[in-house]
């Protein structure tokens, strides 16, 4: 993969997140929209990490929207 992978990932991520937020729905549903979709990120973030030791496993994590 290559940054321009990592930068489309994180932006979808970013975005999924963003939606999660705007839905008016129960604050339950959406803190655990959200408790998955930073699941997800984290575990893939260490992926791309083992994968790719100069990959910046917090600067993908903050890009997807996530604070570190």
């Amino acid at each position: 993969m290559t940054k321009k992978h990592y930068i489309a990932i994180a932006r979808r991520f970013a975005q999924l997140r963003k939606e999660a937020q705007e839905i008016q729905s129960d604050e339950r549903f959406i803190n655990g929209v959200l408790t998955g979709l930073n699941s997800a990120i984290m575990e893939l973030a260490e992926a791309l990490q083992i994968e790719n030791p100069a990959f910046s496993r917090d600067k993908f994590i903050e890009a997807c929207g996530v604070s570190v």
